[in-house]
């Protein structure tokens, strides 16, 4: 265990002795364990100090260094292991901490459904699904880290392209299929914090071959500023939330009834409606007592 060692004064005794200080256990602060899951214990950082995009760099160029040995090991355990790390650092250097409530559902064909507000929704869920995430092909074009959102496994789609539909949703089916897990934003873009978007349903097809569909709810402490919307470029959102720090609670839902004997349109329906439904608890519950609905 990492221990920092403090100094204090023992009293009358004019000298100082040395105290370790336990560091902070992982946190499950507000976690529940629905249908039997268990909870996820997320390291929540210490704040780090902001310091506008000098310190975001240098910040970044902390997590980049683990790029290099995790692209030359060979081993799965530690292959995975920088990728933590390396989202972690990330996360720490646009100013997120984590807030988790539940778990994700553990086991092979899982599909999991979230709201979608900013880039760093999959850097926050990353470390905790274990899975391939499905994104727009034009984030294989973001400088930097394209081409490494690419070598993680993302399943890549065009929605401009609806001619390649099918081939898409054989793409994400494929992953199940095998085993694998896919998490998926179906909104096809990201918000403005203040609401859920409707959810596009072609890419739902391939949940006929998921085990399970689990949905998740995401909300910042600051929506609406930490929000990737419209023609901002990636640069001018990192500038812009440099000096800036928020909270982002992750909130596992309970899976939704067998996916096999849903169609696309009914299951978007459901997993929408739970992560509303989820988000709206939270604002109720973060409103005053005399605020709060009946």
């Amino acid at each position: 265990m990492w221990l920092r060692r403090k100094r204090s004064s023992s009293p009358g005794s004019g000298r100082t002795r040395s105290r370790p200080t336990r560091r902070p256990t992982p946190s499950t602060r507000g976690c529940s364990r629905p249908f039997g899951m268990s909870c996820v214990a997320v390291d929540v950082a210490p704040p780090r100090t902001l310091g506008g995009l000098p310190a975001l760099a240098g910040h970044l160029a902390h997590a980049f260094a683990l790029v290099p040995p995790w692209s030359l090991s060979r081993s799965t355990r530690r292959r995975r292991d920088l990728e933590r790390r390396f989202f972690a650092r990330t996360l720490r250097a646009v100013g997120v901490e984590l807030e988790v409530v539940g778990a994700p559902v553990q086991g092979p064909g899982v599909m999991f459904l979230a709201n979608h507000l900013s880039f760093t929704d999959v850097l926050a869920l990353a470390p905790l699904l274990d899975a391939s995430f499905v994104a727009k092909a034009d984030v294989r074009r973001w400088p930097g880290m394209g081409r490494l959102v690419e070598a993680f496994g993302t399943v890549f789609v065009d929605r401009d392209r609806p001619a390649d539909a099918a081939a898409q949703v054989e793409a994400v089916a494929a992953r199940l299929r095998g085993g694998g897990r896919v998490a998926l934003f179906p909104e096809g873009t990201t918000s403005r914090g203040d609401g859920v978007l409707p959810f596009r349903t072609a890419l739902l097809a391939a949940a006929r071959h998921a085990r399970v569909v689990q949905p998740i709810a995401l909300a910042y402490s600051d929506g609406a500023r930490r929000a990737y919307v419209g023609e901002e470029s990636l640069v001018a959102n990192l500038a812009r939330l440099a000096p800036h720090r928020a909270r982002l609670s992750i909130e596992f839902l309970p899976p939704l009834p067998d996916p096999r004997r849903s169609d696309r349109k009914h299951l978007a329906a459901e997993a929408r409606e739970a992560i509303v439904r989820a988000l709206s608890d939270r604002a109720d519950a973060a409103r005053p007592w005399s605020q709060q609905k009946a």
